[in-house]
């Protein structure tokens, strides 16, 4: 159970809000989830490097006791190896590396992408396969090639696509599959996925675990996550479930940066709806929130 954690901001200057970011972690790790920091959820690419590396110095003097993930910057190799080796000085777990934004390489060019970034990494890698943002789908030929490197041991699929899953898992049955999308987390355990990458769970981390280990017992018949990816999909990721956080009081400004818009989110009444559910299933299934 991985979460993709937000930034938050404060209102008007979208400077970092570091007391919503704390209660965040905190809760995170309050529920022995992972963490991952600087993703298309953290609007990495719209952080500094002096603002990542701030954010990075904070988390280390909270302590948390769950593993935590540092996204990498995609869009060159040079400033992808840079990072890796600035987190170098930090105890950061290790690396979620998708595949190369806009230029989309074929299988030939991911593979050298890869390898260059592993072998400098010298620490756990999730790879991450989301096509409909980096344009591009992870080649399993480049798969193929990879799969025996040491340090590789997860890949998080947000593909949406069960074939391409599967295609993962047959390619490289020694990585760990992971969904890295909330709704079908389901489905994905019937192919041999070891857990969810979620954005769910910055709203509700408790719920959302609990969610993954009946997923994974073949136990989860509800259709809650179904219906909410409909709310969480009014808009681009995190502009929604920064709208809902703000909506519960679990932050106090729903502020993204641009590119992105808070008010691209054509009305809230789908995540008023959606707050209702959650607490009705939390509720059916016994469960309460940190």
């Amino acid at each position: 159970m991985w979460t993709a954690c937000i930034t938050p901001f404060k209102d008007h200057s979208l400077n970092i809000d570091y007391e919503a970011l704390e209660r965040n972690l905190r809760k995170q790790a309050a529920c022995e989830n992972g963490i991952i920091l600087f993703g298309s959820t953290g609007e990495g690419l719209s952080l500094s490097i002096e603002e990542k590396k701030n954010i990075l110095n904070f988390v280390r003097r909270l302590s948390l006791d769950v593993p935590i993930l540092s996204a990498v910057p995609t869009y060159s190799l040079e400033s992808a190896m840079d990072w890796i080796k600035q987190c170098q000085d930090y105890e950061l777990q290790g690396y979620l590396i998708s595949t190369p934004l806009y230029t989309c390489p074929g299988a030939e060019g991911q593979t050298q992408w890869f390898q260059a970034l592993l072998t400098i990494a010298q620490r756990p890698v999730m790879l991450y396969n989301v096509p409909r943002r980096t344009g591009v789908k992870l080649s399993a030929e480049a798969l193929s090639v990879l799969k025996d490197y040491p340090f590789l041991v997860s890949l998080k699929d947000s593909s949406g696509c069960l074939s391409t899953a599967f295609e993962y898992i047959k390619t490289a049955p020694r990585i760990d599959l992971l969904c890295g999308d909330d709704h079908l987390m389901p489905a994905y355990s019937t192919l041999g996925s070891k857990g969810l990458v979620s954005v769910l769970s910055n709203v509700w981390p408790n719920f959302v675990k609990y969610y993954v280990q009946e997923s994974l017992e073949g136990k989860w018949k509800k259709s809650f996550f179904w219906n909410a990816q409909h709310a969480l999909s009014s808009a681009s990721n995190p502009v929604p479930v920064k709208a809902l956080m703000r909506l519960l009081n679990l932050i106090s400004s729903d502020m993204v940066r641009l590119p992105l818009s808070k008010n691209d989110i054509p009305d809230l009444q789908s995540l008023r709806v959606l707050q209702q559910s959650a607490l009705e299933e939390m509720e059916s299934c016994g469960l309460s929130e940190v």
